[in-house]
């Protein structure tokens, strides 16, 4: 999808979902740092003197500069308490900005650039959404120049619903995140929730089980083979740590892939073994990982799918028609890298490794997409990628499945399918000896289970029509295998799946044999995500925003009876993900906000009633949260942000972010510390973040106003919320409002700047925009828009057309890099083209060379953000 996300760290196990090795505290004040850098009149806060008390104190502090931030929160947070005088927010709504949060003390010094326009919005730590003030004496209401003209109308973002029982985990809070290694089932009594580190140039390995435990698997930042010392850039780890694969001069390709080195290294043996089907002949690994029990190495070389036998120390060559450009076996192309997978590869082994099932995915027929690199040499070199337009030619798939034990390849039948030959894979899933794959049509409408096994063949059990329900198929979750137990009357395996019931998304299960699903939630709410099957208990973890649009609580459902049970603590806001150990004993959940961020490790086998112990607890109420009715009914979710400083007897500057993308959500209650708090501190300035009808989150009747239109709403929303907000708050100054988005959402700035006029928005800043559908990739925009011949009127629409339009804007620039495989500099080069064309020169242009989406080539990330705080500030004069 056309946002930008930063490449997975390589040293992730080979699976569908990602976690990452370091804390979001950690990721936050190293970001944090970096722009404060990058800011006018950079500003040491190195601290002197008195110490904050330790809050955990387990082996795993050894980075001491995770102390530090927490001395930097508690008497940055005591300061403000002691400066900050109370202030009236807004007496309509009985609002307060007493208690200021320790984060605004931060952010004096200019705080991280959030830049990823598909990246959640989260949030600085606040009470509960009731509105009613968090002091019980108000302070005189302040009078301004200007009066407000509407009130808006707002309902409760916390909604209130049935009481569910909560299991009580025992709990600790801790430093980091950590990625588990993988296991094969096991009882929650054999799982000690093993997981690797590296550290100060050591790889060693941790127990949950024991916080002192630490042993070193390998005890330097680099290694030698054949002679030559290499620099160890990621670790991927078998179930026991006792098998290692060693990545060196990774490259990094796309948004999840890199090419690499890939070594082997045995801990017992200090044996180190290149991987390479090719010879030691300096050609890249596209792909390397371990099968379920360690017994063979996948790799993917060339476009080409092998695997090394550990224990006889040998390579097989599973396939010979692989090129890397536009044949690929087991390894994802771009658009399936991108829009469907989200991963590396497309390759699936069952849990005795005697089966392996493929895709080969055969660009020949895709068009070729010239990225120009211009930085090096005295002539521009051109590399060329296979990307998809709407309405093209799409990839071609065909599923195999090799036998390692006959050493066989066989095609998968697939003689039955209505799909079309440019049918799209959405996952796979083995199930005991059964394969499970999901099959979409190429416009996304129509989704087939089909179940493969060696008795039964390849057949399709169960269909989705999206077209019921005015939607279309996605890759929401990657499904989760329940094994059959009799005790239960479960008597054959099983998976769950999100899928879509009663108009909103939500957990099914699939009995192999028949595959007709038994809906296990119900309500005006959503799944998330599905986390991990506990056997044991019998429950499946999910995430879902069963509270408020805006969190994402863990929950538990019992597989059999659909009770449903909370893990996190709902009666108060928060938003959770979570990583969990082989038997689902440890459950590491990461709390992102609203208050600072931190690790909450449970251990599922001592349930009581105690609650979790909190880090540090401080609250505020810089950030607010809302959802507001517009004046045809409908309604919009809203995140303000007002300044350190702020007085509400005097304007502030506005500036309204926003991304929009069709089922997509920006809007979280995460503790936040972005480039708009940059912008509030440095301008003064209110901040809005807006996620408009056809965003995600609130079912499928508010998905599908998305649906053929794209293009269409999320300009009106955005330009009606916030001409409300102005008309209703007097502490905005409407003549210096501002609008800014990256990807999609530099796409939805400048249709909000068409369809405006410069009426509302008078300056706008957008980076690396779609500006016409049909230079888009066609997995991801036929998905909501069908084929341009079927929709030939909503594509007409959904481009920048109304060039006149822009003349009205004070002022607006645009940004892009030239090497963006992503949303590709043709949007850019077209527009400019349009607007000669229309004698439009009332903007700024910024190119990058050969950045992409991510624009971060050759320190052009900072200066990028630099550039838009200044602009910024020159517009509105300050």
């Amino acid at each position: 999808m056309p946002e930008e996300i930063e490449l997975d760290n390589m040293n992730e196990p080979s699976t569908r979902s990602s976690s990452s090795q370091e804390s979001t505290v950690s990721r936050a004040f190293d970001e944090l740092d970096q722009q404060a850098r990058m800011l006018p009149d950079y500003e040491d806060l190195s601290l002197e003197g008195d110490t904050a008390p330790t809050i955990v104190t387990t082996k795993r502090f050894k980075r001491s500069w995770v102390i530090g931030v927490v001395i930097v929160f508690i008497l940055g947070y005591t300061a403000v308490l002691l400066s900050y005088r109370n202030v009236n927010y807004d007496a309509r709504t009985n609002y307060s900005l007493n208690n200021t949060s320790a984060a605004e003390s931060l952010s004096s010094v200019g705080q991280s650039a959030s830049v990823d326009s598909g990246t959640e919005v989260s949030t600085i730590s606040e009470h509960l959404i009731e509105q009613e003030s968090s002091s019980s004496t108000q302070p005189e209401e302040s009078t301004t120049s200007r009066t407000p003209t509407v009130t808006l109308q707002e309902l409760d973002v916390r909604i209130s619903r049935e009481s569910i029982p909560r299991k009580v985990y025992h709990s600790r809070v801790d430093a980091e995140s950590v990625t588990f290694l993988p296991g094969a089932r096991m009882s929650k009594a054999e799982d000690e929730g093993l997981y690797i580190q590296k550290y100060d140039d050591k790889v060693v390995l941790r127990k949950m089980a024991d916080p002192q435990y630490e042993y070193v698997l390998y005890p330097e930042g680099t290694f030698t083979y054949n002679g030559l010392e290499n620099i160890l850039l990621s670790v991927v780890s078998n179930s026991d740590g006792q098998l290692l694969l060693f990545a060196s001069e990774a490259v990094a390709r796309f948004r999840h892939s890199a090419e690499a080195f890939w070594y082997l290294y045995d801990v017992s043996t200090k044996e180190i073994t290149q991987i390479s089907g090719k010879g030691l002949n300096g050609v890249k690994l596209q792909h390397c990982s371990f099968s379920p029990k360690a017994r063979y190495v996948t790799f993917i070389q060339e476009g080409d799918l092998y695997i090394y036998d550990v224990v006889n120390k040998s390579n097989r060559r599973i396939t010979s028609d692989g090129d890397g450009y536009q044949i690929f076996n087991g390894k994802t192309d771009w658009v399936y890298e991108e829009e469907v997978l989200g991963t590396d590869n497309a390759l699936w082994w069952n849990q005795d490794e005697t089966r392996l099932a493929f895709l080969k995915i055969d660009d020949t027929d895709v068009e070729t997409l010239p990225l120009e690199r211009f930085s090096s040499g005295v002539f521009p070199t051109v590399e060329d990628i296979k990307y998809p337009k709407p309405g093209e030619a799409n990839p071609k798939l065909t599923l195999f499945i090799h036998d390692t034990e006959r050493d066989q390849t066989d095609t998968v039948d697939r003689a039955d399918s209505k799909l079309g030959e440019e049918w799209i894979c959405y996952g796979a899933l083995w199930i005991g000896d059964s394969f499970i794959i999901r099959e979409s049509d190429r416009t996304s409408k129509v989704l087939d289970y089909r179940v493969v096994s060696k008795d039964d063949g390849s057949s399709i059990k169960y269909s989705i029509d999206s077209n019921e329900y005015n939607g279309w198929i996605e890759n929401f979750n990657e499904m989760v295998f329940i094994p059959k137990n009799e005790s239960s009357s479960r008597v054959n395996h099983g998976f769950v799946d999100i899928v879509q019931s009663e108009g909103y998304n939500h957990l099914a299960f699939f009995p192999v044999d028949s595959v007709s699903p038994r809906i296990l939630t119900k309500g005006d709410w959503e799944v998330v995500s599905i986390e991990h099957f506990d056997a044991e208990e019998e429950l499946v973890y999910i995430t879902a925003n069963r509270e408020s649009h805006f969190e994402s609580h863990i929950y538990a459902v019992n597989v059999n009876t659909g009770e449903i049970f909370s893990i996190t603590d709902i009666s108060k806001p928060g938003f959770f993900t979570a990583n969990y150990s082989p038997s689902g004993r440890y459950v590491v959940a990461s709390y992102k906000g609203p208050e600072l961020p931190r690790m909450i490790v449970y251990d599922t086998t001592i349930e009581h009633k105690e609650k979790e112990k909190r880090a540090i607890d401080f609250t505020g109420s810089r950030t607010r949260y809302h959802t507001v009715k517009l004046s045809d009914g409908e309604t919009v979710d809203v995140i303000e942000v007002v300044p350190p400083n702020f007085d509400a007897s005097k304007e502030h500057p506005l500036l309204v972010n926003v991304y929009g993308g069709p089922g997509y959500r920006m809007l979280h209650r995460q503790f936040h510390m972005g480039f708009e708090d940059t912008i509030s501190q440095a301008l003064d300035a209110v901040i809005l973040f807006v996620d408009p009808r056809g965003t995600g989150g609130q079912g499928w009747n508010y998905r599908s106003y998305a649906k053929r239109h794209i293009g269409h709403w999320e300009p009106r929303d955005v330009t009606e919320v916030t001409k409300l907000w102005i008309e209703s708050r007097t502490y905005i100054n409407p003549e210096k409002t501002a609008i800014w988005g990256w990807s999609y959402g530099g796409f939805t700035t400048l249709k909000t700047m068409e369809y405006d006029k410069g009426q509302v928005f008078k300056f706008g800043m957008v980076v690396a925009p779609v500006t016409n559908w049909l230079m888009y990739d066609s997995i991801y925009t036929e998905r909501y828009m069908d084929l341009p011949k079927d929709n030939s009127e909503g594509y007409k629409e959904a481009r920048i057309r109304d060039l006149e339009a822009f003349k009205s804007v004070k002022r607006f620039v645009l940004m892009h890099g030239t090497g963006d495989d992503n949303v590709h500099i043709q949007n850019t080069y077209k527009l400019l083209d349009l607007f000669n064309l229309h004698a439009v020169v009332n903007f700024d242009l910024m190119i990058y060379p050969d950045s992409n989406h991510n624009i971060n080539y050759h320190n052009s990330y900072g200066v990028l953000m630099n550039r838009l705080t200044t602009w910024l500030r020159d517009k509105f004069e300050l």
